[in-house]
């Protein structure tokens, strides 16, 4: 059993996996299964519960269907547990997200500063999106609602 506590807006969900599929894919899980092989249920604090959903299916089924709205939780769920395939799959469906309008560029901008995401191609990516639609994104009502602190980040430029 493996459980994911979640952020401030969700409830706690458990997931069961068996260990051995979970160990073949991943040599983050391997690690915490062999330092430990005792345990039988993880705390996954840091993840939400939909991302780590959405691995455990790709983990499951070979089959990647990521949503845009899980899709940046999903990759940093991913690259947590060395998932790189999935990973790249949800990379490709934030940036082709990203540049189809400036309400989508700020909405990833503001959940990848949110996530504190380590995912520099999704942050460079926003960025220069911004950059190069400035005018436009400082015009848009979207921007009159992100929070100050993002507000200061874009301005300060």
């Amino acid at each position: 059993m493996y459980s994911s506590p979640l952020a401030e807006t969700s409830a706690k969900r458990t997931f069961r996996a068996l260990k051995c599929v979970l160990i073949s894919s991943s040599d983050v899980f391997y690690e915490i299964f062999c330092e430990n092989k005792d345990t039988d249920t993880i705390d996954v604090p840091d993840i939400f519960p939909e991302a780590f959903e959405n691995m455990l299916r790709y983990i499951y089924t070979d089959e990647i269907d990521v949503t845009v709205e899980d899709a940046l939780a999903t990759m940093k769920c991913a690259e947590q547990y060395d998932l790189p395939p999935l990973a790249g799959h949800c990379l490709d469906s934030i940036l082709r997200d990203l540049h189809a309008s400036d309400q989508n560029c700020l909405r990833h901008l503001e959940k990848a500063l949110t996530l504190a995401f380590a995912g520099d191609s999704v942050l460079e990516n926003c960025w220069h999106y911004v950059d190069v639609h400035c005018e436009k994104i400082l015009k848009s009502e979207q921007f009159n609602e992100l929070p100050l602190t993002t507000l200061r980040m874009i301005l300060a430029g």
